[in-house]
């Protein structure tokens, strides 16, 4: 909502008042003074403000460019989603209020054909595909040949620690994520809409410079042979715990691919979170897990691989209780810590 006016009895005598004592009273914060700050957000510095956690209902929009919106709190969808058990928002009676809206509830006049969505979202689906296949394969191959790599650096006694050739991974995406997510709020606040083309050309940038540094990367690994895959794949898929293992790691990859593909939307859409804020919860497990990876070899060879993943599945069992019971994005973080006691391990 954009360039508000509230006009009230008093209310210009007031705001004179108010500026004399010093106090900065716009008609944004008398509004949401009136529904009431939970629910209403201002934008310091622009004439704009934002509903926040609130339900709508609509009605008379049968025609183009008219409709009547009603606004109520947003209640626990576990406990209700009747509108009747939810209190309605609006401004003292006596009071008109005046904005220019951007939304989608009332239906647009004049040629509304925004192309087939189908398709849109065949093709989404075909590209996002691609880039999760690549992806994977890319993640696969750097961690085999980072494990060969250390191992040849052994062999010719030096340190070779897997988890300090992955730190720098580690270290990256705690600078990175936040980096972006900021660059999207402020063409967020310049253009009114979130607009993600940012993230989408930082990804390719660093991709270009990714491929450029693979092709000159030495690939003389010393790699071993195997002349008899099929034999070698046999007898991993006949070792019971091996496959109790594979079965693990399954249920593992279940609940990490949940948990990484819906937090995000919970804390954008639930908790209203800013992009830099979903940024920051990856930055805190990155942090936090560089220890971890810095004296991985030394944790292993201490406690043992079995200890290290029944503490790992542990904390993976304490974060999913600590995402539930957030009620604001502050307090993800204190869970998102958990990350690196349970990721990191498994690495």
């Amino acid at each position: 909502m954009n360039n508000c006016t509230l006009d009230c009895p008093q209310l210009k005598h007031l705001m004179v008042a108010q500026a004399y004592l010093g106090i900065a009273v716009t008609y944004e914060s008398m509004i949401c003074g009136q529904i009431g700050e939970k629910h209403c957000k201002v934008w310091p510095g622009q004439k704009k403000l934002e509903f926040v956690r609130v339900n709508t209902n609509v009605t008379g929009n049968d025609q183009c460019g008219e409709a009547q919106l009603s606004f109520f709190t947003d209640s626990d969808p576990c406990i209700t989603n009747d509108l009747s058990d939810e209190t309605i928002l609006g401004i003292n009676p006596e009071c008109d209020l005046s904005c220019d809206v951007r939304t989608n509830l009332v239906e647009r006049c004049g040629d509304s054909n925004s192309g087939n969505r189908l398709i849109t979202n065949g093709v989404y689906f075909i590209f996002r595909m691609m880039a999760t296949m690549s992806l994977a394969s890319c993640f696969i191959l750097l961690d085999a040949q980072t494990i060969q790599m250390c191992a040849v650096e052994e062999k010719h006694g030096k340190v070779g620690a897997y988890g300090r050739q992955i730190l720098y991974k580690t270290l990256a995406q705690a600078v990175i994520s936040p980096l972006v997510g900021a660059i999207m709020d402020y063409i967020t606040a310049q253009q009114g809409q979130p607009n993600y083309v940012a993230s989408f050309i930082i990804a390719d940038v660093l991709f270009l410079i990714s491929f450029v540094c693979a092709l000159k990367c030495d690939m003389d690994l010393e790699l071993p042979v195997n002349k008899d895959a099929m034999g070698g794949l046999k007898a991993i898929l006949t070792n019971f715990e091996i496959l109790l293992f594979l079965v693990m790691m399954f249920v593992c990859g279940s609940m990490y691919g949940f948990v990484e593909t819906f937090l995000f939307v919970f804390l954008k859409e639930d908790l209203h979170a800013p992009m830099y804020l979903l940024g920051l919860t990856i930055t805190t497990g990155a942090v936090v897990s560089l220890p971890f990876l810095y004296y991985s070899d030394a944790i292993v060879k201490k406690v043992g691989c079995e200890a290290v993943i029944a503490v790992a599945l542990l904390m993976y069992a304490v974060r999913y209780v600590g995402y539930p019971t957030s009620t604001v994005p502050g307090m993800l973080s204190h869970s998102r810590l958990l990350r690196s006691s349970h990721f990191s391990p498994f690495r």
